[in-house]
């Protein structure tokens, strides 16, 4: 029986101290509950609505923080890519999962070249997305030979700021033969 997978972890690196909290409070929760735990937290949170919210701890830093929690805690690690240029970068080495963030899932210069790299991918499907167009993403990666694929789902927009998940979102998605995280 395969065991259950959770991605979890800050929205955000903020420090080591605050990171080896997290992965430490997980890792311990892993074992207890017998689960599979990939760490996520964005080494730079690009999408903020205001230029004076915190954005993250810069590359040097986080390449840091995340070498660290994978020698102390041997776990695997998700981050959010938002621009061509950090897939260039030296911390696409420390990461195990590149996330293909929900506000740029449709693009498709970053989708490509992130597909690759021959990394595994965590396709955040948009919540301005029907899932059939999750296929569309899928496609992209599959067409450079990655298969190495997953998708997250969050929801679709409803009124302004609120997410509903639609159930049969699940069925659609898990019909692309890739898995499917909530």
């Amino acid at each position: 029986m395969r065991k259950l997978t959770i991605i979890a972890g800050n929205c955000v690196l903020e420090d080591i101290n605050t990171s080896v909290e997290t992965v430490s409070f997980l890792t311990d929760l892993s074992k207890k509950y017998s689960f599979e735990l990939i760490y996520k937290s964005s080494f730079k949170k690009d999408n903020r609505s205001s230029a004076n919210y915190y954005i993250g701890p810069g590359f040097a830093d986080s390449i840091k923080i995340f070498k660290h929690l994978k020698e102390k805690f041997n776990v695997k690690i998700i981050t959010d890519f938002n621009n061509l240029y950090e897939l260039d970068s030296e911390i696409v080495n420390v990461i195990d999962i590149l996330q293909l963030p929900a506000y740029l899932s449709m693009q498709t210069e970053l989708t490509l070249k992130m597909a690759k790299l021959g990394k595994p991918i965590n396709i955040k499907k948009g919540q301005f997305l029907h899932p059939e167009d999750v296929l569309k993403i899928i496609k992209k990666i599959e067409s450079v030979g990655n298969r190495n694929i997953f998708i997250t789902e969050r929801g679709t927009c409803f009124g302004y700021r609120d997410l509903v998940v639609d159930p049969r979102s699940f069925y659609i998605l898990k019909s692309f033969g890739y898995p499917v995280f909530f």
